[in-house]
Protein backbone atom coordinates (compact mmCIF):
# COMPACT_ATOMS: atom_id res chain seq x y z
CA UNK A 1 0.00 0.00 0.00
CA UNK A 2 1.02 3.39 -1.04
CA UNK A 3 1.66 5.63 2.21
CA UNK A 4 1.68 9.07 1.99
CA UNK A 5 4.46 10.95 2.92
CA UNK A 6 4.28 13.59 5.56
CA UNK A 7 3.18 17.23 4.77
CA UNK A 8 6.66 18.62 5.89
CA UNK A 9 8.78 16.11 3.63
CA UNK A 10 6.46 17.35 0.39
CA UNK A 11 7.69 19.94 -2.18
CA UNK A 12 5.35 22.21 -3.13
CA UNK A 13 5.18 24.66 -6.79
CA UNK A 14 6.21 27.46 -3.74
CA UNK A 15 9.27 25.15 -2.72
CA UNK A 16 10.14 24.81 -6.88
CA UNK A 17 9.81 28.18 -7.13
CA UNK A 18 12.08 29.21 -4.27
CA UNK A 19 14.58 26.32 -5.66
CA UNK A 20 14.68 27.82 -8.98
CA UNK A 21 15.13 31.46 -7.79
CA UNK A 22 18.05 30.27 -5.28
CA UNK A 23 19.91 27.77 -8.60
CA UNK A 24 19.55 30.87 -10.41
CA UNK A 25 21.39 33.40 -7.94
CA UNK A 26 23.95 30.84 -6.67
CA UNK A 27 25.12 30.51 -10.47
CA UNK A 28 25.18 34.10 -11.09
CA UNK A 29 26.94 34.20 -7.63
CA UNK A 30 29.58 31.94 -9.03
CA UNK A 31 30.17 33.31 -12.20
CA UNK A 32 30.51 37.11 -10.50
CA UNK A 33 33.15 35.50 -8.38
CA UNK A 34 35.13 33.76 -10.66
CA UNK A 35 34.95 37.01 -13.45
CA UNK A 36 36.10 38.80 -10.72
CA UNK A 37 39.42 36.01 -9.65
CA UNK A 38 39.58 36.35 -13.41
CA UNK A 39 40.01 40.13 -13.79
CA UNK A 40 41.14 41.66 -10.66
CA UNK A 41 43.14 39.38 -9.30
CA UNK A 42 46.00 39.80 -12.19
CA UNK A 43 45.48 43.45 -12.09
CA UNK A 44 46.06 43.31 -8.13
CA UNK A 45 49.21 41.59 -8.45
CA UNK A 46 50.60 44.23 -10.77
CA UNK A 47 50.14 46.73 -8.67
CA UNK A 48 51.95 44.40 -5.70
CA UNK A 49 55.14 44.46 -8.10
CA UNK A 50 58.04 46.52 -6.47
CA UNK A 51 59.11 47.60 -10.18
CA UNK A 52 56.15 49.50 -11.15
CA UNK A 53 56.43 53.05 -10.72
CA UNK A 54 54.17 55.62 -9.61
CA UNK A 55 52.41 56.57 -13.20
CA UNK A 56 52.21 53.04 -13.95
CA UNK A 57 50.21 52.28 -10.30
CA UNK A 58 48.02 55.26 -11.23
CA UNK A 59 46.56 53.98 -14.83
CA UNK A 60 46.39 50.29 -13.23
CA UNK A 61 44.21 51.53 -10.66
CA UNK A 62 42.33 53.85 -12.95
CA UNK A 63 42.45 50.36 -15.15
CA UNK A 64 40.97 48.60 -12.10
CA UNK A 65 38.63 51.13 -10.71
CA UNK A 66 36.89 51.21 -14.42
CA UNK A 67 36.63 47.49 -14.41
CA UNK A 68 35.38 47.33 -10.81
CA UNK A 69 32.58 49.43 -11.71
CA UNK A 70 31.73 48.29 -14.64
CA UNK A 71 31.20 44.89 -13.79
CA UNK A 72 29.38 44.92 -10.65
CA UNK A 73 26.20 46.75 -13.13
CA UNK A 74 26.68 43.35 -15.29
CA UNK A 75 26.83 40.74 -12.44
CA UNK A 76 23.22 42.46 -11.17
CA UNK A 77 22.07 42.81 -15.01
CA UNK A 78 22.99 38.88 -15.26
CA UNK A 79 21.33 37.74 -11.56
CA UNK A 80 17.71 40.37 -12.24
CA UNK A 81 17.57 38.26 -15.88
CA UNK A 82 18.51 34.64 -14.43
CA UNK A 83 15.76 35.14 -12.14
CA UNK A 84 13.48 36.39 -14.32
CA UNK A 85 13.95 33.37 -16.37
CA UNK A 86 13.57 31.12 -13.38
CA UNK A 87 10.30 32.95 -12.79
CA UNK A 88 9.20 32.56 -15.95
CA UNK A 89 9.73 28.92 -16.70
CA UNK A 90 8.31 28.80 -12.69
CA UNK A 91 5.22 29.75 -14.10
CA UNK A 92 5.23 27.74 -17.60
CA UNK A 93 5.18 24.73 -14.97
CA UNK A 94 2.66 26.05 -12.37
CA UNK A 95 0.07 26.65 -14.98
CA UNK A 96 -0.76 22.99 -16.06
CA UNK A 97 -0.06 21.42 -12.83
CA UNK A 98 -2.38 24.06 -10.71
CA UNK A 99 -5.31 22.67 -13.81
CA UNK A 100 -3.92 18.95 -13.47
CA UNK A 101 -4.79 19.35 -9.24
CA UNK A 102 -8.06 20.89 -10.12
CA UNK A 103 -9.16 17.92 -12.57
CA UNK A 104 -7.63 15.68 -10.00
CA UNK A 105 -10.17 17.35 -7.15
CA UNK A 106 -12.74 17.06 -9.80
CA UNK A 107 -12.51 13.06 -10.18
CA UNK A 108 -12.38 12.82 -6.95
CA UNK A 109 -15.47 14.31 -5.96
CA UNK A 110 -17.02 12.03 -8.92
CA UNK A 111 -16.58 14.64 -11.66
CA UNK A 112 -15.92 14.50 -15.10
CA UNK A 113 -13.99 17.60 -16.21
CA UNK A 114 -13.63 19.33 -19.10
CA UNK A 115 -10.42 18.75 -21.05
CA UNK A 116 -7.73 20.55 -19.81
CA UNK A 117 -6.28 23.48 -21.82
CA UNK A 118 -2.66 25.48 -21.35
CA UNK A 119 -0.76 27.55 -23.20
CA UNK A 120 0.87 27.41 -26.35
CA UNK A 121 4.58 28.14 -24.01
CA UNK A 122 3.29 26.09 -21.48
CA UNK A 123 5.35 22.88 -20.05
CA UNK A 124 3.84 19.78 -19.80
CA UNK A 125 1.82 18.95 -23.03
CA UNK A 126 2.56 15.67 -23.41
CA UNK A 127 1.15 15.04 -20.24
CA UNK A 128 -1.42 17.02 -20.88
CA UNK A 129 -2.41 15.08 -23.68
CA UNK A 130 -2.01 11.47 -21.82
CA UNK A 131 -4.98 12.89 -19.38
CA UNK A 132 -6.90 14.37 -21.78
CA UNK A 133 -7.19 10.76 -22.95
CA UNK A 134 -7.75 9.40 -19.26
CA UNK A 135 -10.31 11.79 -19.67
CA UNK A 136 -12.21 11.18 -22.38
CA UNK A 137 -12.05 7.25 -21.64
CA UNK A 138 -13.41 8.15 -18.30
CA UNK A 139 -16.27 9.85 -19.75
CA UNK A 140 -17.15 7.12 -22.08
CA UNK A 141 -17.04 5.09 -19.82
CA UNK A 142 -19.34 6.99 -17.28
CA UNK A 143 -21.39 7.10 -20.53
CA UNK A 144 -22.10 3.49 -21.11
CA UNK A 145 -22.54 2.76 -17.34
CA UNK A 146 -25.55 5.11 -17.72
CA UNK A 147 -26.39 3.81 -20.77
CA UNK A 148 -26.75 0.05 -19.35
CA UNK A 149 -28.07 1.66 -16.37
CA UNK A 150 -30.81 2.72 -18.46
CA UNK A 151 -31.45 -0.38 -20.42
CA UNK A 152 -31.67 -2.20 -17.20
CA UNK A 153 -34.34 0.11 -15.96
CA UNK A 154 -36.25 -0.13 -19.30
CA UNK A 155 -35.87 -4.44 -19.04
CA UNK A 156 -37.05 -4.05 -15.85
CA UNK A 157 -40.33 -2.09 -16.66
CA UNK A 158 -41.06 -4.20 -19.54
CA UNK A 159 -40.62 -7.27 -17.19
CA UNK A 160 -43.01 -5.63 -15.10
CA UNK A 161 -45.37 -4.86 -17.54
CA UNK A 162 -45.36 -8.73 -19.07
CA UNK A 163 -46.42 -10.06 -15.09
CA UNK A 164 -42.82 -10.77 -13.96
CA UNK A 165 -42.40 -11.70 -10.76
CA UNK A 166 -42.71 -8.99 -8.47
CA UNK A 167 -40.55 -9.99 -5.81
CA UNK A 168 -37.70 -10.79 -7.86
CA UNK A 169 -38.21 -7.66 -10.32
CA UNK A 170 -37.95 -5.48 -7.23
CA UNK A 171 -35.09 -7.74 -5.93
CA UNK A 172 -33.38 -6.75 -9.66
CA UNK A 173 -34.49 -3.18 -8.57
CA UNK A 174 -32.59 -2.57 -5.25
CA UNK A 175 -29.22 -4.01 -7.15
CA UNK A 176 -29.78 -1.63 -10.07
CA UNK A 177 -29.96 1.59 -7.53
CA UNK A 178 -27.17 0.24 -5.30
CA UNK A 179 -25.16 0.30 -8.07
CA UNK A 180 -26.22 3.37 -9.99
CA UNK A 181 -25.27 5.21 -6.41
CA UNK A 182 -21.72 4.56 -7.67
CA UNK A 183 -22.43 7.37 -10.35
CA UNK A 184 -22.54 10.57 -9.63
CA UNK A 185 -24.29 13.43 -11.12
CA UNK A 186 -22.71 16.43 -12.57
CA UNK A 187 -23.01 18.98 -15.09
CA UNK A 188 -24.70 16.67 -17.19
CA UNK A 189 -22.05 13.88 -17.65
CA UNK A 190 -21.44 11.31 -14.91
CA UNK A 191 -18.65 9.07 -13.83
CA UNK A 192 -18.64 5.70 -12.35
CA UNK A 193 -17.38 5.74 -8.51
CA UNK A 194 -18.32 2.58 -7.27
CA UNK A 195 -14.91 0.21 -6.32
CA UNK A 196 -14.74 -2.83 -8.09
CA UNK A 197 -12.69 -5.84 -7.31
CA UNK A 198 -10.53 -8.05 -9.26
Amino acid sequence: MLELTRSSDRRTLTALRTHLIATSATVTGIFACTSLAFVLVPLGAQLNRAEVDSAQIIGLADHFLFIHSALWPLILLSMISCIVCATVLYLRLRSPLVRYVKAYDAIGRGEVPKPIVIRLGDYLSEETDALNRMLAALEARSRAHESNIDQFSDALDELARKGGDDHLIEELRSIMSADSKGVVQSEGRRLDVTPTTP
